[in-house]
């Protein structure tokens, strides 16, 4: 009986994810980069508790990744710069066999596994700390040399550059529309501090005039950005995931995909709702390590 482990390093969670045969266990913990990189493997090993070896294991990271060679090169919304994160994982769980990927090119593979889905040009965008993307054309994961070749969350939307992205370039679609995003966003826009993407939403739904007239600001940001992955890609399927997105699918990504529709050169995808949730990466890096034996 085969045994494989997903395991998905955000930029704000750590989740686990173990399939044992036909038993599946899940596990999500806060993250905590202040300190050292053995501090991170040694938090996963205990989320993953008694199990030691694995058959395979896949990494999905919330950042730039060089999949070759086992780095991870930067996580901006971390502040984490390079890390030998696959020799690290090798040495902890005893396996050579490890893969690594970008968090959102794991989740699209993993959210392609669904009945209806497998076959299809599907297009996968994840809203949380930051934004990402990835994309399955053809029967294959779109990933480039290193596997960074899908980073739409740095595709730039406001080509004055009013505001700061978390890699340190401006006018990027996650510094206006990520649950980070959100937060310097209202910040130019009301010159106001904000706690959370939550706290937006929640204020915009109870009517609040400066809230609301930010989030229909944020929408049409939005909108843009998500017109764009569709020109682009062109797929049959958008599969939209993250914790800020299902948090407020029907204030913010709804809308935000309806204003899409008036910026589309060709068909409208269909858009669904991550039928993995907040374990589309981790069960996506899992499947992909599995594929990989």
């Amino acid at each position: 009986m085969r045994k494989i482990l997903g395991i998905d390093i955000g930029a704000t969670n750590l989740r686990v994810y173990i399939e044992r045969g036909k038993h599946t266990f899940s596990k999500r913990e806060k993250a905590d980069f202040s300190d050292p990189p053995s501090s991170i493997i040694r938090k996963i090993s205990v989320m993953v508790g008694d199990e030691e070896r694995f058959d395979a294991v896949g990494i999905a990271i919330a950042g730039f990744v060089s999949s070759k060679r086992g780095l991870i090169l930067k996580m901006p919304n971390a502040g984490v710069g390079k890390i030998r994160i696959s020799e690290l994982i090798k040495k902890e769980f005893k396996t050579d066999k490890v893969w690594l990927m970008n968090d959102a090119v794991a989740a699209v593979y993993g959210e392609w596994q669904f009945p209806g889905r497998k076959g299809k040009d599907i297009v996968y965008l994840t809203f949380s700390t930051g934004i990402g993307g990835a994309a399955i054309l053809d029967g294959n994961i779109v990933a480039g040399k290193e596997g960074n070749s899908h980073e739409v969350g740095h595709i730039v939307i406001d080509a004055d550059g009013r505001v700061e992205c978390g890699c340190g370039a401006r006018g990027h679609w996650e510094a206006y529309c990520s649950g980070k995003g959100l937060l310097s966003y209202f910040k130019y826009f009301t010159n106001r501090e904000e706690t959370s993407a939550e706290n937006i939403f929640a204020l915009a739904s109870s009517g609040d005039n400066t809230y609301v007239k930010f989030v229909e600001n944020a929408i049409r940001m939005n909108s843009a950005g998500i017109a764009s992955v569709i020109n682009i890609y062109a797929p049959e399927m958008l599969v939209i995931g993250g914790s800020v997105a299902l948090n407020n699918w029907e204030n913010y990504i709804l809308p935000s995909v309806k204003e899409a529709r008036n910026k589309i050169i060709l068909s409208m995808a269909k858009v669904e709702r991550s039928a993995l949730g907040d374990y589309a990466s981790a069960y996506g890096a899992a499947k992909l390590a599995a594929s990989s034996l």
